[in-house]
């Protein structure tokens, strides 16, 4: 409860924390339309896929910044905290070991909990936390899962585009959540709204009539 809104990891991370059977999360942009691979529910760790400068032109910008920001105004870290070359795009995660899941969940809180003194101030300073969350979530995850020698699987190839994703049947929006004002944006919720009623219309129709009886309201 003590926790900056900001750091919206939080959540995910306690989720993580308190499972005791193997599980899979996705994120509330991803959308699933088939089923995962066996390779997918049987591995030992998995996420999206592994980010890095090779894929993401702002890789660097993102991670070596704010992970430089975060070790420059005295936070209190944790040994897999460390700039790497690469992280783990967690749109989904999960896996079969349990213990090392809920590990790395656990030394990830201890980022958040031990310095909640400092995210308020710090939020104000960057003008968001949304990429120190990114950081402490992804790229600690590929440090955690190399010095703990864990085959971590991922659903989508590095250099994945818009024919792998449809073969997974995933979408992750991703960015397109930052402006959804946009008019690309916008056709695609309308054609993610028309797939979800044409393919599950029984779960459409529940999540419509909850949103139209105010939700979380």
């Amino acid at each position: 409860d003590h926790v900056a809104p900001a750091m919206w990891m939080t959540g995910k991370l306690k989720a993580y924390a308190i499972q005791e059977e193997p599980f899979f999360h996705q994120d509330a942009d991803v959308f699933l339309w088939k089923k995962f691979p066996d390779r997918i529910l049987q591995s030992e760790m998995f996420a999206q896929h592994t980010e890095s400068i090779s894929n993401n032109v702002n890789f660097n910008d993102v991670y070596g910044r704010y992970s430089g920001y975060l070790k420059s105004n005295d936070l209190v870290l944790n040994p897999y905290f460390d700039v790497a070359e690469k992280a783990y795009n967690v749109g989904v995660f999960g896996g079969n070991n349990i213990e090392m899941i809920r590990k790395f969940a656990k030394v990830s809180l201890d980022v958040v909990n031990n310095n909640a003194d400092k995210w308020d101030h710090l939020d104000r300073k960057l003008g968001g936390l949304s990429y120190c969350n990114a950081t402490i979530e992804q790229m600690s995850l590929y440090n955690f899962v190399q010095k703990e020698n864990i085959n971590c699987s991922t659903l989508l190839p590095d250099d994945f585009g818009e024919p792998e994703a449809n073969e997974m049947g995933y979408t992750h929006l991703m960015r397109a959540k930052l402006s959804a004002e946009c008019e690309n944006n916008l056709l695609l919720w309308k054609k993610i709204k028309e797939r979800a009623e044409k393919l599950h219309p029984e779960h459409y129709y529940r999540a419509e009539k909850w949103i139209n009886d105010g939700g979380f309201a």
